[in-house]
């Protein structure tokens, strides 16, 4: 899957999603993206937002706590009384199945890379880029400090895959850079640390050379 789709035009867009970290990543990419954002936590804060901010856009998480994602959505569409594109985003096979099988969404949020796509009319259009600044500090936040390999694991496959290393070194946290430098100077050291899916070992690899490259120009 390519990476050059045409971007949807600037909207007004509301982020339905339970977690806040997730819901904040969410709506300042977004914002970059030249949308206007606002996010809810909840069903009943979504309905409360709805009326003032007029939203051409929500992006509801599937696996919404409290009043469940299905619920919210055929809501906003009531309440709404116009147009309105609601687009699913992430949960369980079950909630996917839950909501296909319901019939009131519009369309799903798709992933490449980090960036969030939705069909758009007939066309796969990209809602949002992600910056250096935005991918570490989502994995950081995901990952705290004290799950090192987790966060390393990242960074030599999907962090390596779409940035260069010189746009992440500085980002870092020096004692993650350092364990970062010690394991593509170490082959059997990086050979150890587990692989994300969907990438493989070649995959890491290739990343660590790049960073011995950085590390070693």
């Amino acid at each position: 899957m390519s990476l050059s789709f045409e971007p949807v035009p600037p909207q007004r867009i509301l982020v339905v999603d339970g977690y806040v970290e997730a819901a904040k990543e969410m709506a300042g990419q977004l914002r970059k993206m030249g949308h206007t954002v606002e996010f809810a936590l909840d069903g009943q804060t979504a309905l409360r937002i709805e009326p003032t901010f007029k939203p051409d856009i929500v992006i509801i998480k599937l696996d919404l706590p409290g009043m469940d994602a299905i619920t919210v959505a055929r809501s906003l569409r009531a309440q709404a009384n116009r147009d309105l594109i609601l687009v699913g985003d992430r949960g369980s096979d079950e909630d996917y199945a839950r909501a296909n099988q319901a019939g009131c969404f519009n369309s799903y949020m798709h992933w490449l890379k980090s960036m969030p796509f939705i069909q758009y009319g007939s066309e796969m259009r990209k809602l949002a880029n992600q910056s250096p600044e935005d991918w570490v500090r989502f994995e950081l936040l995901t990952y705290p400090k004290e799950d090192k390999g987790d966060f390393v694991n990242g960074v030599l496959t999907e962090g390596t895959e779409r940035f260069d290393p010189a746009e992440l070194a500085p980002l870092i946290p020096d004692e993650l850079l350092r364990e970062i430098r010690r394991l593509v100077e170490s082959p059997a050291d990086l050979a150890r640390l587990p692989v994300r899916i969907p990438y493989d070992r070649e995959d890491m690899l290739k990343a660590a050379s790049r960073w011995f490259r950085f590390f070693n120009p």
